[in-house]
This record gives structure tokens, sequence and C-alpha cells, in this order.
């Protein structure tokens, strides 16, 4: 009640309503918990061109999966509101019962804010994954992924303390694979976000994220993962 009663702005509960009339699954037969915990770092070489990536740990604790990951890119921004992304990343996953998985992928994204309205923002991003699994005893296997993201971002709001530095964002996504020939591509995977973040200065922000990711197996969402994710963002050398 405390948290509630300080915030002076309506944004969160408005995508927290949001986010909560989104999740109408039906028919769930297991669920999974995970953590999630990463950096985002930044470089920025000039106005529009920037290293970027992410890495971090990743853990199942249902199935006891660990994952550990570093995903480098290239970020270009011919405009204000397009970004160009391409990256290469690793994922290496162990677990003491099952053999250990290498999955090695080449990415390309482009990202589109539209619209804006009084603060208020839609943020896209199509993205295209070739994927390779490497395995001691089997042969490698490779797809191809596509993901389209769609989210809401809140403008920036006081919460303990004077400055605007808080925001929240309501993010969906679909993820499928694009080789396999399938009817409806995008139905069968789906991820559900929603953030609280504060930037505490030009270089440093923290985000939590609750996530829930939707996997339908036969018919109907058969499995329901829940992640809890801290992100910490370093932007190495904004000024």
């Amino acid at each position: 009640m405390i948290f509630l009663v300080t915030i002076k702005s309506k944004y969160f509960l408005i995508v927290l309503l949001l986010f909560v009339s989104t999740l109408s699954f039906s028919q769930v037969r297991g669920q999974e918990f995970q953590s999630w915990n990463d950096a985002i770092l930044k470089y920025q070489f000039n106005d529009k061109l920037a290293q970027v990536g992410d890495l971090g740990a990743r853990y199942y604790f249902d199935m006891h999966w660990s994952v550990f990951y570093i995903r480098p890119a290239l970020q270009w921004k011919p405009t204000k509101d397009i970004t160009l992304i391409g990256g290469v990343a690793a994922f290496y996953s162990t677990n003491p019962d099952f053999e250990n998985i290498l999955d090695l992928r080449v990415f390309q994204a482009v990202e589109l804010v539209w619209p804006r309205v009084r603060g208020f923002s839609i943020h896209h991003r199509v993205m295209v994954e070739e994927r390779w699994f490497l395995t001691d005893s089997y042969a490698t296997e490779f797809n191809v992924r596509g993901r389209y993201r769609v989210g809401l971002a809140t403008p920036h709001y006081k919460l303990f303390g004077e400055k605007r530095s808080t925001y929240n964002q309501l993010l969906i996504e679909f993820l499928d694979e694009l080789d396999k020939g399938t009817i409806l591509p995008f139905s069968k995977y789906q991820r559900y976000t929603f953030v609280i973040g504060r930037d505490f200065s030009k270089r440093v922000g923290l985000e939590l994220h609750y996530q829930v990711h939707a996997i339908e197996v036969d018919q109907g969402i058969d499995i329901q993962q829940h992640i809890f994710r801290i992100r910490l963002k370093l932007n190495l050398n904004a000024s």
C-alpha cells in the first residue's frame, strides 16, 4: 500500500492493469519458474553508431538448467525513430542430468518507435536469428527464428525522489521458427513482460522485469514460464 500511495503518477497502475489484462490463458498443463540476471552495455561512437550488447546468467528452478550468455552487437540509428542492429550471440546451457548445449546465433533486427503521444511511445522490433545448436553426442542442428515485439513505454515520472527518473514498459513478443512451414507462424510462443525501471544517472540504470512465457505444445497454452529478471544498464561513455 505504501508503494502505491507514494506514486504520484497513474502510469504504473495503467501499465500494470494492461499487463494483467493480457494474461488470459487456458488449459495450462505445467508451470516453470526462472531467474534471469544480466547487464546491458552501450558505448556510443557518435550520434548514430554505437556498440551495444548484453551478458548474463539464467537459472531454471524446475529443470535445473543454468544458462550463461553473451550477445554483442552494432547499432546504427539513421533517424530518431529507426534503429538497425546486427550481432552475434553465444548461449551455453548446463544441466547435471542432461548433455550441455551451445547455442550460437547471428541476428539482425529493426526497431521502430511510433507513434509518440504525450510522452507515451509504442516500440516495435522485428528480429531474425540464425541459430546453431552444438552438443558432444548429436549432429549440429540449425534453424531460423523470427521474433516480433511490440511495447508501450510511459514517460519518466517521479518516484522516491524529485527527479523524473522512473518509467514502466509493457512488452509482448511473438517467437517462432521460420523454416518449419507452419500455417500460423508466431502462434505457439509468446512472451508478456511488465517492466519498472529507474535511471540513476545518464550512465547507470536498473530494470526489474516480470515475464510470463506462454508455450503451446499441442492445442492451447500448455506451459507457462514465470521469469523474474534484474537488468543493469550501463552507458559506458555517457556524459
